[in-house]
């Protein structure tokens, strides 16, 4: 091989490592934080990547920090993790990542203490194998229009709850639109039922619909 092919190769190589080292430096310097558009559009931060500032544990569990994502501690026990603030009508990002034996869930409207339930608050429930209330679905209200396939992989939901108007979006796809007036306001929180298996939560987001502010509440 000429020299000056063996130097172009060496060039190409390297400035391929560069931007590649780039574009992974730059996917995670976009966990947990807010783009200028998120800002413009009135997008606030619930989880900052670091600490659990903004939440309290309900139950038994622990909570971790892992690699920017809050993860069950295995064999902590069953539980919950709150907002220590209330939201009324909102939509809601949240991605999360769970093995097949978890059984988790997203929160809506949570009563402000004690335990929380799935006849207390409004589940979008996060466990593939339930037979009535798969992954999609929003506990005792509506079924999931479709079976999901979630373990083993990071999947968004994206949640609207706009008076009674709650809609559920799994990895982009409606799973549930439905109206229920049963909860009106309360914390989100985040749930591993039984603190089995392996439960994480990140670039958890909300905007607020209407005049209220209810981070700041």
């Amino acid at each position: 091989m000429q020299p000056h092919r063996r130097l172009h190769g060496v060039l190409t190589s390297l400035c391929f490592a560069f931007v590649f080292s780039g574009l992974l430096q730059a996917a995670s310097a976009g966990q947990n934080s807010l783009t200028a558009q998120e800002v413009a559009d009135g997008w606030q931060l619930l989880f900052d990547g670091k600490t659990q500032k903004g939440w309290a544990p309900r139950g038994a569990i622990r909570w971790t920090i892992e690699d920017g994502a809050l993860s069950s501690v295995p064999g902590s026990g069953g539980g919950h993790l709150a907002t220590t603030a209330s939201f009324g009508s909102f939509h809601l990002k949240v991605e999360f990542w769970v093995d097949d034996v978890a059984n988790s869930g997203v929160f809506l409207r949570c009563p402000p203490g004690g335990e929380i339930t799935a006849t207390n608050s409004y589940e979008v429930n996060i466990y593939d194998a339930h037979e009535k209330w798969p992954t999609g679905s929003i506990n005792e209200v509506a079924a999931s229009s479709g079976k999901q396939k979630t373990a083993g992989k990071w999947n968004l939901y994206e949640i609207t709850a706009d008076g009674e108007h709650l809609v559920v979006r799994l990895n982009g796809q409606v799973t549930v639109d439905v109206r229920d007036s049963k909860f009106k306001r309360g914390p989100i929180a985040i749930q591993n039922l039984k603190g089995e298996g392996i439960v994480r939560f990140r670039n958890i987001k909300l905007k607020p619909i209407g005049r209220e502010n209810p981070v700041n509440q």
